[in-house]
């Protein structure tokens, strides 16, 4: 880690028994670091503290450059695999603040995101990173599988609206000093379940999104029909602790909302139908 190089220790008998070998960077100053792909002597990383060998390659937590490094021990080739400047941004293109750990298990590393409070999953087939999200560990069991959301599922008063044209707001107050992660991706996701057939509510094509940043109330453009369901959104929601210099404590809510919904005939009716999701988000004890 303080001279930034990788190195191996041959333990095994034969000529190169109790040796060590240097696979990468130069290992002789502490302040011999950079940020450099490349072969051999020429790559610099910057105080790694993560390592794990997966099919034959090193996976490198590089952690000062906030980056994954891929490693082959053959050719002694170092590329960055994934992350650029520091922060928190899941996807194919994620950011990390000072990785300090790395682990590997079925096809996907795990990875110590030490700054951001937060363990990281990159799918090494796809490359795609998600932040791993803990439910239950007081616990120690897992939701079932036909609840996700297990006890988060909140189900709203019933409302009625008239059919056609209108809009579905939705809207997320969280406690007193905390605010949206803005850049943490929010999730949200809608499902409608009619009572009989036909659509009980179309909304807009980009409905289910993921942004960062998002501004509540949020208004969706929505399509009404005659009948009777539920409106369900699934939430997920990125956000922390706004202290006097810094941003440090982050929580992740996942929620379920239930709306039962009776659309009637619109005949005679005046004005937009809304039909307004309001979720405030309670702090666990």
């Amino acid at each position: 880690t303080e001279a930034s190089t990788m190195r191996v220790a041959h333990v095994a008998s034969g000529a190169a028994a109790n040796t060590v070998e240097t696979l990468t960077g130069l290992g002789i100053s502490l302040f011999d670091f950079g940020d450099v792909d490349g072969v051999g002597r020429d790559v610099r990383l910057q105080h790694p503290q993560g390592l794990v060998l997966v099919d034959g390659a090193l996976y490198i937590a590089d952690t000062y450059n906030n980056k994954i490094k891929r490693l082959d021990p053959a050719t002694r080739k170092v590329t960055t695999l994934l992350g650029s400047t520091r922060g928190w941004r899941d996807g194919p293109d994620p950011l990390f603040y000072e990785p300090g750990g790395i682990h590997a298990a079925a096809g996907k590393l795990y990875v110590a995101d030490t700054n951001n409070h937060a363990i990281r999953v990159i799918d090494l087939a796809t490359l795609e990173t998600r932040t791993l999200v803990l439910k239950g560990i007081q616990q120690f069991t897992a939701s079932r599988a036909d609840e996700p959301f297990g006890d988060r599922q909140i189900a709203l008063e019933p409302v009625q609206v008239t059919a056609g044209p209108g809009i579905v707001t939705l809207d997320v107050k969280l406690p007193a000093g905390y605010k949206i992660n803005d850049l943490a991706p929010y999730s949200m996701e809608w499902h409608v379940q009619n009572a009989g057939d036909g659509d009980l509510v179309v909304l807009e094509p980009d409905a289910n999104r993921s942004i960062a940043g998002p501004e509540f109330p949020l208004t969706l453009a929505a399509t009404f029909q005659p009948g009777q369901g539920e409106l369900i959104a699934d939430l997920t929601i990125i956000y922390f602790f706004c202290q006097a210099e810094t941003e440090s404590l982050c929580l992740i809510d996942q929620t379920r909302l239930e709306q039962p919904l009776v659309v009637t005939d619109a005949s005679g009716q005046a004005g937009q139908p809304e039909v307004l999701l309001t979720y405030q988000v309670e702090l666990s004890e």
